[in-house]
């Protein structure tokens, strides 16, 4: 399974981006045959001095093909296997509940302090995401808030 396969696990699931990066451009492929091979997914590029993200994935030497970073920029997986992939990434979605902005497994008025920060420090956080639009703004503490109000 290739990234393209991972991709095509998670497209209907707006939570998970799939990304690709290219190193090396030129040896043996161009920027546009990169591009070609990797359509669906996101693309950034890391060829300059000392490659910053494969010293970010290594572990003694070890460089990971694969990683999981949640939406909290916390890596959960460093590895190969994209099955191992699968599994971490359904871990974090299953223990992922809307609202639950600080993740303490209750959704009070903390969450909604966190939800409040977010929106004035521009920070998108797909847990803060109360109606899945791709924005946080003040839809979201009124739905949240009436969440609260209903438990």
């Amino acid at each position: 399974m290739d990234l393209e396969d991972l991709h095509e696990y998670y497209i209907d699931d707006h939570r998970v981006v799939v990304i690709e990066n290219l190193d090396d451009i030129g040896q043996p492929y161009s920027c546009e045959q990169w591009a070609i091979g990797a359509e669906n997914n996101q693309l950034f590029t890391d060829d300059g001095d000392g490659y910053p993200l494969f010293e970010m994935f290594s572990i003694y030497n070890y460089f990971a093909e694969r990683a999981v970073i949640d939406d909290n920029k916390v890596f959960r997986y460093l590895g190969v296997d994209n099955d191992e992939v699968i599994s971490a990434v359904d871990s974090i979605l299953n223990s992922w509940v809307l609202g639950d902005t600080n993740f303490d497994q209750t959704i009070d008025v903390l969450d909604i302090i966190i939800v409040v920060n977010n929106i004035l420090n521009s920070i998108y956080s797909a847990t803060s995401d109360m109606n899945e639009d791709g924005l946080t703004n003040i839809q979201d503490i009124i739905i949240l808030i009436n969440t609260i109000l209903e438990n």
